[in-house]
């Protein structure tokens, strides 16, 4: 057997050594600024190697500055001056600061972090003309790919996906909308799930008239809200409950800031007052907390009287949530981790396919329901109980 010694180049892994024949021929000038290289598919046919091979090449390129990734068109040359600016900033776009956001950016920051990235963190307020200002700004930017946590706003859309078509990688984190569920990456909890659960648990307590309320500034449209109402009516359908007419009380988007806290209570109270249920699931933790103090007001009993139960299990400190709530529990730090694994493969591999990540949820019971009384509800409001002294 006659052993060569192997060189240290040898030992560099292929695509390595792939990368560093096309950065010599970009070098020589084989291919000017503005031309486009062999697809994937002929380069790996010339080099006699797998298209992955082929794709981890051009990723170093890509890194390096010296080629453009352009969908639809193929792999085009940088001029040099472009050369050696590594993008490595990922745009953090947030639609509200509230308490499941610090778990997600956690999570998010954590995956991002290990892949050498940093944040570039902007929040819209839940604002869509201040969310279409910095989507405008985004689709023109260098970063290196884009987490959007989506106010939902229908007329925002165009630009979520002028920003993929301009080569920028990106995905929406917690909910998405119909026009963008297939084209665009994203990554959301089980919200069907976890409503059919919470529902079906409120079946097996016995109770038969089941309300769901949904009062959130986000727009009707948002998959958080359509899974969830879907998942409340398998629930009752497999429970044995008439879905039609639900039992649903929708106050979202423009309204919910119309009618502030005082308006939504005067609307809810006349819904309870004209459908009698016996338990409400809410569409979240935050529209229960603060519904349960004119339950208070109204001196109606929970869950005595009514069963209330929320979606999110919101971690708040007890003196500020004494309420043990009945809720779907979101992994929210998991969330933002699947984010920014996502993020990181979609810059490292541009062409694969939209990515579509579902986090389990979980139901956790607490001392807000219990089975149906015969209580009857009315629109007025009733002089708050004075405590024994």
């Amino acid at each position: 057997m006659n052993i060569q010694p192997l060189s240290d180049y040898e030992l560099l892994p292929i695509y390595v050594r792939v990368a560093d024949n096309l950065r010599t021929q970009l070098d020589a000038g084989d291919l000017a600024a503005g031309d486009f290289l062999p697809g994937e598919h002929e380069l790996a046919r010339a080099y006699g190697l797998s298209r992955g091979t082929i794709r981890k090449a051009l990723d170093i390129l890509v890194a390096e500055g010296r080629i453009s990734r352009q969908p639809g068109r193929g792999t085009i040359v940088l001029p040099r001056r472009a050369r050696h600016r590594v993008r490595r900033q990922v745009a953090v776009v947030w639609s509200i600061i509230r308490a499941i956001g610090t778990e997600m950016l956690a999570g998010l920051e954590s995956a991002i972090a290990e892949v050498g990235y940093d944040l570039l963190f902007s929040t819209t307020e839940h604002n869509p003309a201040k969310e279409a200002e910095i989507l405008e700004r985004l689709a023109r930017s260098d970063v290196a790919g884009v987490v959007l946590y989506f106010t939902g706003a229908p007329q925002n859309n165009a630009l979520v996906q002028q920003i993929t078509a301009n080569g920028i990688p990106l995905v929406l984190i917690d909910r998405f909308v119909p026009a963008l569920a297939d084209s665009v990456s994203w990554v959301s909890s089980d919200n069907e799930q976890g409503a059919f659960d919470v529902t079906r648990h409120l079946a097996q307590l016995g109770h038969r008239r089941i309300a769901l309320v949904l009062w959130t500034p986000d727009d009707a449209g948002v998959s958080t809200l359509t899974e969830r109402r879907l998942g409340y009516l398998r629930a009752l359908e497999q429970s044995g409950l008439d879905p039609n007419p639900a039992l649903v009380l929708s106050v979202s988007g423009a309204q919910w800031q119309e009618l502030g806290s005082a308006g939504f209570a005067e609307r809810f109270f006349a819904f309870l007052s004209a459908q009698q249920p016996t338990a409400v699931f809410f569409n979240s933790d935050a529209a229960a907390l603060h519904t349960y103090p004119f339950f208070q007001q109204r001196g109606i009993r929970v869950p005595d009287d009514l069963s209330i139960a929320g979606f999110d299990r919101l971690r708040l400190p007890y003196e500020v949530n004494s309420l043990n709530l009945t809720s779907v529990a979101q992994d929210f730090t998991r969330l933002g981790a699947e984010a920014g694994r996502a993020i990181a493969h979609l810059i490292q591999d541009p062409d694969r396919p939209p990515l579509h990540i579902r986090v389990p949820v979980t139901l956790h019971i607490g001392s807000t329901t219990a089975p149906p009384a015969n209580v009857a509800f009315d629109h007025e409001e009733k002089e708050a109980p004075i405590a024994n002294k």
